[in-house]
């Protein structure tokens, strides 16, 4: 039996397929299987997929029978999949060619864990490496806030999966990732290795970017159940803030962010006193915001945070505050 399946969903991707497929069949880790499942197509899709299943038998290609959605299309490929491991794919990334070798040595080194992700390149061309927690407590805390479990390169024990016995929803249809492997940290371990193991392609057609309203509103709305489980009421504008970065122009604006965010981590210390790392993962990120207000950002994180947790920082504090100070 082949040690991984590569599990691809594929819906309308006649321009990324190709390159998709060459980086999969192209592994150093050559023991696989890679199953993909068409949800009804109308462009060249298919023929695409059915001209590489002649050049490569390890190809296994199913198709929906009517336009079911990725959340199902993912849970089908769950399904049918028998191997050891199961590397989850998106049909326009592309992937390092070393990618499954390290992660299944990795999973064999660290019998704990149940599925890694890793670092990626934010971007095909002139791309951006995005760095990730590496351990699972770190990961697992993160979830109160944004996904740092990159799941277009997980790889997941079969195991773990059938004795967990979870899958992706369509409840938050349009943050299905985050949702899936938010439930699974509860139950489950994750970590990132820290190898840039695939590039994630950006283009108009994917669903963050055709339903980016629908996908922060799912999101605000995981992290507000999130944080109830933790007694502490959620401020869906000023976590929208933190997590997406968008440049807020006005000033009163800034200070109400910093205000409410300040306050939600102090809910958090009295609520989280056996977990730290919820409350340590909102205070950078509330850092990572006002460093791009400069002065004014360092300025309202010590009138609401203060001066004793300004230095617990990198450095005492220093380096945050003169990240500040130099912006312009």
């Amino acid at each position: 039996m082949n040690k991984v399946d590569v599990l691809i969903p594929t819906y309308n991707v006649e321009n990324y397929i190709a390159t998709t497929l060459d980086s999969i069949k192209n592994q150093t880790l050559q023991n696989i299987n890679i199953l993909i499942c068409d949800d009804c197509s109308t462009d060249k899709t298919l023929e695409i997929i059915k001209s590489y299943k002649k050049k490569d038998s390890r190809i296994k290609i199913f198709c929906n029978s009517t336009n079911q959605g990725i959340t199902f299309t993912r849970n089908k490929l769950f399904d049918l999949s028998s191997s050891e491991y199961l590397a989850i794919c998106d049909a326009d990334d592309v992937y390092s060619a070393k990618r499954l070798q390290v992660q299944v040595d990795y999973l064999a080194q660290y019998r704990e864990i149940d599925a890694v992700s890793s670092y990626f390149n934010h971007g095909i061309e002139g791309s951006s490496i995005r760095k990730v927690p590496l351990e699972n407590n770190l990961i697992k805390a993160y979830f109160h806030l944004k996904n740092v479990f990159p799941n277009p390169g997980a790889l997941i024990r079969k195991n773990s999966l059938n004795q967990k016995n979870i899958k992706y929803t369509e409840e938050f249809k349009y943050a299905s990732d985050f949702d899936f492997w938010s439930r699974f940290s509860e139950i489950g371990r994750l970590a990132n290795v820290d190898e840039c193991l695939f590039s994630y392609r950006i283009h108009s057609q994917q669903i963050s970017e055709k339903k980016k309203f629908e996908q922060k509103k799912s999101h605000l709305e995981i992290v507000r159940q999130k944080l109830n489980t933790l007694n502490t009421l959620s401020c869906e504008t000023s976590i929208d803030a933190i997590v997406w970065k968008q440049k807020i122009q006005s000033i009163s604006r800034v200070q109400f962010v910093c205000r409410e965010v300040s306050n939600i981590i102090k809910k958090l210390s009295s609520n989280c006193q056996h977990d730290s790392l919820v409350p340590y993962v909102y205070d950078i990120n509330l850092r990572s915001f006002c460093k791009e207000y400069g002065h004014f950002g360092l300025k309202n994180y010590i009138r609401y945070r203060g001066i004793n947790n300004l230095i617990k920082g990198n450095l005492y504090g220093l380096k945050f505050a003169f990240d500040c100070l130099k912006k312009k």
